[in-house]
């Protein structure tokens, strides 16, 4: 029989706290493990190592992937279950099958659900962007003066209406996606099997409560140690967020020195263990709260 159940955000918030205070020494192990491949990764993406060796990037990819569902499974037994054995607590096993379906499964939705939402931005934008210029139809055949205008409209505060847009219909759509399927991980190991849009109906009528624990268990965590790690990066000329600062560049991201590269990876991994157990606590305890009980 289906139990109604609630809970307050004071308290989803203090247990993904304590969750984190109490567990990181035991998870620390795996953790800095999960730096090193995601060093390694970065190393191979953005470092010049030669492109006999930048060709092992995408299977790097593959072994983050499949590490951090490792991980996540780890930190949501030691929650759910209590149950931490084995090197490192980390296992190969039925909980990291689902786990690993059910992540693949999303990210392929959030993939297709992402270049949906983001055409419809890019027609919005473009068609937003060339309203404002005077007379479009006399620049058809110059592109270059085409160009010219559009940042000449971009930088007259054009940028306010492509930030709008982006935030409506992109970053607007999947933050909801992601905070009522936030449960799905949490809810592979709490009922054994593969559950995704099922959890749906968990969060609903819980949205503003799930963002507010979010908001407050890991957004400070999150905010600190991203400005922490970018103010170490700085100190050496590097940054976590290469993109912002090639705006016009012919390559999306920037290739740097191998040493370079080596910090980067260690400093940005370790910048997501504080998010990894607060989120990964706080989903626990949402999956727990919110489980209708149902088989």
């Amino acid at each position: 029989m289906a139990t109604e159940r609630t809970f307050e955000v004071k308290q989803a918030a203090s247990y993904a706290y304590r969750f984190a205070a109490t567990s990181w020494q035991m998870a620390m192990p795996a953790l800095l493990l999960m730096v090193a491949i995601t060093t390694i990764t970065v190393m191979l993406s953005r470092g010049n190592v030669g492109e006999s060796i930048q060709s092992l990037g995408a299977p790097s990819y593959l072994l983050l992937i499949v590490f951090s569902v490792m991980v996540t499974a780890m930190l949501l037994r030691l929650s759910i279950r209590g149950e931490f054995s084995g090197p490192a607590g980390l296992h190969i096993g039925q909980d990291e099958r689902r786990l690993l379906l059910a992540n693949l499964a999303y990210l392929a939705l959030l993939v297709l659900l992402g270049m949906i939402f983001g055409f419809i931005a890019i027609v919005l934008i473009t068609a937003g962007l060339m309203s404002a210029i005077d007379n479009p139809t006399a620049l058809e055949n110059d592109p270059e003066a085409m160009r010219a205008e559009l940042d000449r409209v971009i930088q007259d505060g054009g940028w306010l209406t492509v930030a709008a847009v982006v935030g409506l219909v992109v970053i607007g759509p999947m933050l909801f996606i992601h905070l009522r399927l936030i449960c799905f991980p949490a809810a592979c190991i709490l009922k054994e099997r593969v559950l995704i849009f099922r959890t749906w109906s968990w969060t609903k009528g819980y949205l503003l409560k799930i963002l507010g624990s979010y908001i407050i268990a890991v957004g400070p965590a999150l905010v600190l140690s991203l400005a922490l790690s970018e103010f170490v990066l700085r100190l050496f000329g590097q940054t976590m967020f290469p993109q912002f600062q090639l705006a016009g560049a012919q390559n999306a991201v920037e290739m740097i020195d191998p040493f370079s590269a080596l910090l980067v990876g260690l400093v940005s991994g370790a910048a997501q263990i504080p998010g990894t157990l607060l989120s990964t606590g706080l989903g626990a305890f949402l999956a727990k709260e919110l489980d209708p009980g149902e088989d």
